[in-house]
């Protein structure tokens, strides 16, 4: 299996919910899982999921490159060293209750771009 056949589970770590908790003792440690952790480990995946993903205009997305620009990133990032067959990516923004006022973008369009880049 390939890294990028592998699935993908993306954890939306409502607030107050022990998000912190399941990424330090579960997905971290999991032997089925392989913890990509949040998208502030680089500035480059931070720009990608928490600035282009959520502000962008659909006509300036290209969410092919972006990805392609993603995929790229984890690679670089996180190279697999275990077996873990889903890989897990956890952050609290992804459940749009804090800073999703910043930006026009609506809550349904925001998970369906995640869902493209993560399906």
């Amino acid at each position: 299996m390939t890294f990028f056949s592998m699935k993908t589970a993306l954890h939306l770590g409502f607030p107050k919910t022990a998000t912190t908790f399941l990424q330090n003792q579960y997905f971290s440690k999991h032997p089925d899982l392989h913890f990509l952790g949040t998208p502030f480990v680089s500035e480059k995946m931070c720009q990608l999921l928490e600035g282009d993903l959520r502000t962008k205009e659909d006509i300036f997305l290209n969410l092919d490159k972006m990805k392609s620009d993603v995929e790229c990133e984890i690679e670089n990032c996180f190279p697999l060293q275990k077996t873990g067959n889903i890989k897990v990516l956890s952050y609290e923004s992804y459940s749009l209750t804090d800073s999703f006022h910043d930006t026009n973008l609506s809550r349904s369009e925001y998970l369906r771009r995640l869902k493209y880049l993560f399906p």
